[in-house]
């Protein structure tokens, strides 16, 4: 038996998982991220205020990085006028794709960081 620890022993092996320490260098990210959010709310105050206190972390300026994060949604989607912004299932993926860009971000200023 080995004394060595392999985060394969705590999260399982899987066979497509990459093994290099980057990778566990971003799950400890995502981990840290992930910790305290209340991700079965569908309180919009409640995932509102997670985010504030997310981007909060990062130290730039929240309507700068939410202003490009969600012109950021609209390239991707083509949306251009307001009347694609009536498209209801447009509007609810700019949405999604924004909360992504902005998760993506704060995961990627932590991992430069080095916090974990």
């Amino acid at each position: 038996m080995s004394d060595s620890f392999s985060p394969n022993d705590f999260f399982g092996a899987m066979p497509n998982r990459p093994d290099h320490p980057d990778f566990w260098k971003l799950t400890n990210v995502l981990m840290r991220l992930d910790a305290g959010l209340d991700v079965t709310s569908t309180d919009r105050d409640v995932q509102e205020r997670q985010y504030e206190e997310r981007l909060a972390e990062i130290g730039v300026d929240q309507r700068s990085l939410s202003y490009v994060a969600t012109q950021r949604a609209f390239r991707a989607l083509g949306i251009e006028t307001r009347a694609d912004l009536m498209d209801r299932q447009r509007l609810e993926m700019a949405i999604m794709l924004s909360s992504i860009w902005l998760d993506a971000f704060a995961a990627g200023v932590f991992f430069e960081r080095g916090d974990s």
